[in-house]
C-alpha cells in the first residue's frame, strides 16, 4: 500500500494519531485508559491504546523521521509541563488576567513540527474521530512535503496558538482530546495533557502578525490565564485578530 509521507508502495504498520508516550500517565494496572464520549459522559469504555491507524504509514517514515518531532516533543514536554512550577519565565503581560511566557528553546522549529505532525497524522487518517479535521489539499501537501523534508517554512500557512492551564486547579489536568474540536471557520483545537493547541489553517495568506502565535523569532511562547477564567480566556483566543483572516 501507499505510504501517506514519501508516498511509496511499501508496508504499513499501526502508526498513532497522537504519540503514545503522551498516554503514559492515563494507563492503568491492566495498561488500559478510560475513554469518555464527549457527548455522552456516562459513556465510558477502556482502550488498550491511543488512537492509531494501520493505514497510513511505513516504517521508515513513522520511526525514522516523524519519530524525529516526536522525541523533540517529548523532550519540549517534558521540559515544560512536568517542570512547569520550577521554571523562571520571562512574563509578558498581555492583558490583566493573561500572559505569554517566553520561553528560549534551542530546537523550537522541530517542536513546531512536532505539533504540526499530530495535525497532519489527524488530517491523513480516516479514523471516526478525525473524519472533520480536512485541509485543503494545497495546504496539506505542502505541510506533507515539509514534514518530509524537514522544511520550517510551513510556519507561514500553519500558525499555532498554545496555551496551558497547569496552573488551574479547577481544570482536570489529565485530558487528551482524541476527538478534535472544529470550529466553522477552520480552526481547529486539541488538548494535550496540560497544554491547549489551536491550529490555524491558511489555504494561501501569510500571517504578518507573529505576536500572538507559539513561535516568535527564536522563541517559544504560551499563553497563560489566570486560575478560575479559562471561559474569558477561550473568548479571547477565538476572538484574536489572527483568524479574521479566515473567516
Amino acid at each position: 500500500m501507499i505510504c501517506k509521507l514519501c508516498q511509496k508502495n511499501r508496508k504499513l504498520i499501526k502508526a498513532h494519531i497522537i504519540p503514545d508516550w503522551l498516554h503514559e500517565e492515563f494507563y492503568d494496572e491492566k495498561h488500559f485508559i478510560q475513554n469518555v464520549n464527549v457527548y455522552n459522559k456516562n459513556k465510558i469504555s477502556k482502550l488498550p491504546t491511543g488512537e492509531y491507524d494501520e493505514n497510513i504509514l511505513c516504517k521508515d517514515c513513522d520511526g525514522a523521521i516523524l519519530s524525529n518531532y516526536e522525541n523533540e516533543g517529548k523532550r519540549f514536554y517534558e521540559y515544560f509541563v512536568k517542570h512547569y512550577f520550577n521554571i523562571n519565565f520571562n512574563i509578558i503581560r498581555e492583558l490583566e488576567s493573561l500572559n505569554y511566557l517566553s520561553i528560549d528553546y534551542a530546537n523550537h522549529n522541530q517542536v513546531y513540527l512536532f505539533f504540526l505532525s499530530i495535525l497532519w497524522r489527524m488530517h491523513i487518517s480516516k479514523r471516526s474521530n478525525y473524519t472533520n479535521v480536512n485541509l485543503h489539499y494545497k495546504l496539506a501537501e505542502k505541510l506533507r512535503k515539509s514534514l518530509l523534508f524537514s522544511n520550517f517554512k510551513i510556519i507561514d500557512y500553519i500558525p499555532i496558538i498554545v496555551a496551558h492551564y497547569l496552573n488551574d486547579s479547577d481544570v482536570k489536568l489529565k485530558i487528551i482530546t482524541n476527538t478534535p474540536i472544529v470550529h466553522e471557520n477552520g480552526i481547529i483545537n486539541i488538548i494535550l495533557n496540560g497544554l491547549i493547541v489551536t491550529f490555524v489553517p491558511q489555504k494561501d495568506l501569510i500571517i504578518e502578525d507573529r505576536s500572538k502565535l507559539f513561535f516568535k523569532g527564536n522563541k517559544l511562547q504560551i499563553l497563560e490565564y489566570e486560575p478560575g477564567k479559562i471561559k474569558p480566556f477561550l473568548d479571547y483566543l477565538l476572538g484574536l485578530d489572527i483568524y479574521k483572516h479566515i473567516l
